[in-house]
């Protein structure tokens, strides 16, 4: 039985078994991909939905891109915010820009942001 990946795009990933498309594992295939894609909530141009959720809310991809920017449950779930919230977004090394922009930060709501 041959498998072979497309390893170009995950959202064009196929899997050829015996020489046809198996569309099962495509659809299987896509299913996760979005879930690891869509397991950031989208804050739609308001950062303030994350003051209303706990730590417990969060997905494990959003904990990750947090903790990057130096939050953990105690001081998520106090509202004491890490130094990096006091930064300006030229002030944020390139881990905690690629994390802001991850959880759909620009770099003026970033600037713009006041915590809560």
């Amino acid at each position: 039985m041959e498998r072979r990946w497309s390893t170009l795009d995950m959202r064009q990933s196929f899997v050829i078994i015996n020489g046809k498309r198996d569309k099962g594992t495509d659809a299987f295939l896509r299913k996760i991909f979005w879930k690891a894609v869509m397991d950031v909530r989208d804050m739609q141009g308001n950062p303030a939905i994350w003051e209303r959720l706990w730590w417990s809310d969060l997905s494990s991809k959003e904990k990750e891109l947090w903790t990057l920017l130096g939050w953990h449950q105690d001081l998520w779930d106090r509202n004491e915010a890490p130094p990096s919230a006091d930064k300006a977004w030229n002030d944020l090394d390139s881990l905690e820009q690629y994390a802001a922009k991850s959880l759909g930060f620009t770099e003026d709501m970033w600037n713009g942001f006041e915590d809560e």
